[in-house]
C-alpha cells in the first residue's frame, strides 16, 4: 500500500464537545485508515473547538486540521495561527485569497511542525461566482 492511500481526517463539525467526542471514541483507532480529525469554523467559534483539540491531543499520534480558511490582516493572522500551533494542530487552512503579506504571517507563526494548505477555491460557492471572481481578478491584474 503506498503512503496516500487510507489516510482518513474525520470532520468534526458538532457545536457540542460531548458530540464529537462520541464521533472520536467511536472511530479512532477502531476503523483502519483514520489518521486524524478536522476541526471547522462551528466548533472552533462556539468554543467547543479548543476543548475538543485539547482532548484528542492526548490521543497517540492523530493529525489534527483547523479548517479555518483564515483571511484576515498579517497582524490578525499571526497570533491565531500561533495559537493553533501550541494547541497542536497539524495541518491549518488559509485562503489563497489572502495577500502575499498575509499568508508570510502564517508561515512565520506556524511553528517548526505544522503546515499550511492554501485553499483556491471553495466548493460551496457556486461555479458562475467563482467564474466572476476569476474575471474580477484577471482584469485587477492587467
Amino acid at each position: 500500500m503506498n503512503q496516500t492511500q487510507g489516510k482518513l481526517l474525520v470532520d468534526l463539525n458538532f457545536l457540542e464537545l460531548v458530540e464529537n467526542m462520541k464521533i472520536v471514541e467511536l472511530l479512532y483507532g477502531k476503523v483502519d485508515g483514520i489518521e486524524g480529525f478536522k476541526i471547522g469554523l462551528k466548533p472552533i467559534h462556539m468554543e467547543c473547538g479548543f476543548k475538543i483539540l485539547h482532548r484528542i491531543s492526548m490521543l497517540r499520534g492523530v493529525v489534527k486540521m483547523y479548517d479555518g480558511k483564515l483571511f484576515d490582516t498579517p497582524d490578525t493572522i499571526a497570533p491565531i495561527v500561533s495559537r493553533l500551533a501550541d494547541c497542536g494542530v497539524d495541518l491549518l487552512t488559509v485562503s489563497a485569497d489572502a495577500k502575499q503579506p498575509t499568508i508570510d504571517a502564517a508561515l512565520r507563526a506556524k511553528g517548526p511542525t505544522m503546515k499550511i494548505l492554501l485553499v483556491f477555491e471553495l466548493t460551496s460557492v457556486p461555479s458562475s461566482l467563482r467564474r466572476i471572481k476569476r474575471n474580477l481578478a484577471f482584469f485587477r491584474s492587467s
